[in-house]
C-alpha cells in the first residue's frame, strides 16, 4: 500500500529578486528586519504543515517569539500588528487570517511548484485555479492580460449612493511622502481612493459588527491597493468599484473581501463568478438586475 504524499516541506523556494518586491520593501519600511523575520517564520511555520496554518491568534504569536527569542521581541501586540500589517499588503490572505487560517495565493504557488508531481488534496482554502494560466498569474493573482481582455465588458454605469464611489471628487490625488527613504503615497480623504477604502470598511462594519474598524494606516494602505489596481494592473476603477459591491454582496466573497488586498488577490475569481452568475447583466440603478 502506497505511503500517502506528505504534505509538508523540508524546503521551499525563495526568489533572488525577493528584496525588490514592493510588498517586502513596504514591510521593512514600516518594520524593519524584525518584520520581515516575523513574515520568514511564518513562511516556514505555514510550509511545515502544507500550504495552509490553522492556528489561534495567541498560539500563533507564541511560536513566532519562541522561535525568534524573546529576547528580541516580547511583545505580542507588535508581532500581530506585523502579521496584520502583511495581510493588509497582500503577503497573507486577509480574509481567511480573520478566520484564523494562514496563507496567501504566492504561498500556494510555491508550494505547488515544489509538489507538482504529489497528489496532495487541496480541498481546503486553495485560492488558485488548476488551470495552466494559474501559473503565469502575478503574484497578487491578477493577470494584466485577463483584465485586459475582462475590462471592456464592463461599460461604466450612474454610481448610486451604496456603489463605491467610481469618479475622481475633485480633490487631490494622493501625494508621496517619504518613508524610510522610499516614497509612500498619502491621500486625501477626499480622493477616490480613500473615499473607496471607507466605504469598503464602513460596509463590513455593517454585515460583521464585531470587526475590528480600520484605522487610518490601514486606510491609507486600502488605498493604495485600489491605485495599485488601476495604474499597475490595469483595471478600470469603474470596473473595480463593480466588482468589489458584488463581491461585498455574495454570501461566500464577503467573508473573502474583507480588504482592497484581497479584493486584489482575488480579482479574477470574482469577476469570473460574477459574470457567470448573469452573464449579460449589470445591475441597475434601481438594485434590480437588468440587460445592458
Amino acid at each position: 500500500m502506497p505511503r500517502p504524499p506528505k504534505k509538508g516541506l523540508e524546503w521551499f523556494k525563495k526568489d533572488t529578486n525577493y528584496y525588490e518586491d514592493d510588498r517586502i520593501i513596504d514591510l521593512l519600511n514600516e518594520y524593519g528586519p524584525l518584520g520581515n523575520t516575523i513574515y520568514d517564520v511564518i513562511l516556514t511555520m505555514v510550509y511545515t504543515e502544507g500550504y495552509y496554518l490553522e492556528i489561534p491568534k495567541e498560539r500563533l504569536v507564541q511560536k513566532i517569539i519562541r522561535q525568534i527569542g524573546n529576547r528580541w521581541v516580547n511583545k505580542k501586540d507588535l508581532v500581530w500588528q506585523v502579521v496584520c500589517f502583511c495581510a493588509d499588503i497582500g503577503l497573507l490572505h486577509d480574509g481567511l487570517l480573520r478566520h484564523g487560517i494562514i496563507t496567501s495565493a504566492g504561498i500556494q504557488r510555491r508550494y505547488a511548484a515544489v509538489t507538482g508531481r504529489n497528489k496532495v488534496n487541496k480541498d481546503h482554502y486553495w485560492l488558485l485555479d488548476e488551470s495552466p494560466e494559474s501559473d503565469t498569474e502575478t503574484e497578487t493573482g491578477v493577470s494584466a492580460t485577463e483584465t485586459q481582455e475582462n475590462a471592456p465588458d464592463m461599460q461604466q454605469e450612474k454610481s448610486r449612493e451604496d456603489i463605491p464611489p467610481l469618479t475622481p471628487p475633485g480633490g487631490e490625488e494622493g501625494k508621496p511622502k517619504k518613508n524610510g527613504g522610499r516614497e509612500r503615497r498619502v491621500y486625501a480623504h477626499d480622493d477616490r481612493y480613500y473615499r473607496c477604502a471607507v466605504w469598503l470598511d464602513e460596509d463590513i462594519a455593517k454585515q460583521t459588527p464585531d470587526a475590528k474598524r480600520a484605522a487610518e494606516p490601514q486606510l491609507q494602505q486600502w488605498a493604495d491597493k485600489l491605485r495599485l489596481m488601476e495604474e499597475r494592473d490595469k483595471i478600470p476603477f469603474d470596473v473595480i468599484g463593480k466588482v468589489l459591491l458584488w463581491a461585498r454582496k455574495d454570501q461566500f466573497w464577503s467573508t473573502v473581501v474583507m480588504s482592497t488586498g484581497s479584493l486584489r488577490d482575488n480579482f479574477n475569481k470574482i469577476l469570473a463568478k460574477m459574470k457567470a452568475a448573469s452573464p449579460d447583466k449589470e445591475e441597475g440603478e434601481d438594485g434590480r438586475w437588468r440587460k445592458v
